[in-house]
Parts: structure tokens; sequence; C-alpha cells
């Protein structure tokens, strides 16, 4: 992974710090008594007011409903674990422990499991244009992102995936 997980900001940060900081700020009130969790917010009390500023994911916030995250199973197996409102919207479902690659037509299912695999065993981020189909026969092109996730452990048997249609009015249409 190109980031660096330990800066907060900036353009090496990693993106999810801000998801991060952004949920422990806006649950301050609730999660701040809690023990276990004392040590976020001794970090938080040390940041100004710009810094907490600059941490609020603004400007990653229409991306979120087309993001999931992904995890390799057996087999190369890769069921999503959590996916957007809106790729769900897409498919017209959700798509919580459904298979990512049966999402693909039969002849490109092999070029998605070759990129899932690249991202997972050799941790490097894919980015693919990709068309796919709406309920009503349309064409929907866009560009689908892949990146290293680290698990718990460190293995990368997670992927980050984002989808980016090239027009923002086929964010409404639906996939079959």
């Amino acid at each position: 992974c190109p980031y660096q997980r330990k800066e907060r900001l900036g353009p090496k940060a990693c993106p999810f710090n801000a998801l991060y900081w952004d949920f422990h700020l806006r649950h301050e009130a609730r999660l701040r008594a809690n023990p276990r969790i004392g040590m976020v917010y001794k970090q938080i009390d040390k940041m100004d007011a710009t810094q907490k500023d600059a941490i609020a994911p603004r400007d990653i916030k229409s991306h979120l409903a087309f993001t999931f995250l992904l995890k390799r199973e057996e087999a190369d197996r890769y069921p999503f674990v959590l996916a957007g409102t809106g790729i769900c919207d897409l498919f017209g479902r959700e798509l919580k422990g459904q298979s990512f690659l049966h999402l693909w037509a039969e002849s490109s299912r092999d070029a998605a499991s070759a990129s899932l695999n690249r991202v997972t065993h050799l941790a490097v981020p894919t980015v693919s244009v990709c068309i796919a189909e709406t309920a009503d026969k349309k064409p929907l092109t866009g560009e689908l992102l892949l990146l290293p996730y680290a698990g718990a452990n460190g293995d990368t048997s997670c992927v980050m995936g984002h989808f980016q249609s090239f027009r923002s009015e086929e964010h409404t249409s639906e996939l079959q």
C-alpha cells in the first residue's frame, strides 16, 4: 500500500484514517467515557481545530456509497463484507455475503478473479475500466478501483473497492 498509515493528514495519509478519526469525533459524546478507547480521545485532545476540520471526510462523502470491502476466503472466493448503499442500489439488492465474482458475466469472471488475486496475493492496487449492464439493458461504463487492505493479522486478505461511473446519472441505474 502506498499510504502511510501513521499519517493523519496529507497526500500520503491513509484515506481510512479520516474515516476512523471522523467516526470518533462524531460519536464522542457516547464513546469518550469508555475506558477501553480512552487513548483515542487523548490523541483527539492533542489536535487543534484545524486538524480536526481537515480530518472530516467531507471530500469523500459522495464516494462512500459506492465503496465496498471484500474478504478472500478458501479457493479465492471473495464475498462482500461491506457494500455501500449506492453499489447495492446499482444491483438492486443487499450484497453482504454474496460473491463479488458472481456479479460478473461469465466471459469476464476470469479477468475479475485475476485482478482480485493480484490485489490480495501481490498487494498490487488495480484500476480497471468496466462495462456493466443496467436492468433495462443499457451499458453502464465506469472505473473499478481495487486496493489491498491488510486484515488484523497483517495479511492482505481483504480488498477495498470503489466503483465510479463515468457519468453521474448512471449511478441511479440498477444492474442485473
